[in-house]
């Protein structure tokens, strides 16, 4: 839950493949998603997207590049 990249390539699996499709035999599989994300979670990775670029900025302010 920290790092939400697991979880957005879920919901992206989900949203791109087709529901008739997913068979029980699937369901925990790394390239399928079986639920859609929830907005909780979609704000927790823009705030820690946020969070990272803004690290980032602070970062290399204080270097001379």
């Amino acid at each position: 839950m920290i790092l939400p990249t697991d979880g957005l390539w879920r919901g992206a699996m989900y949203a791109f493949q087709d529901p008739i499709l997913l068979s029980p035999q699937l369901i925990g599989h790394p390239l399928v998603g079986d639920a859609p994300l929830a907005g909780a979670y979609l704000g927790w990775a823009a705030v820690w997207v946020a969070l990272v670029l803004g690290l980032a900025a602070l970062a290399f302010q204080r270097r001379d590049l």
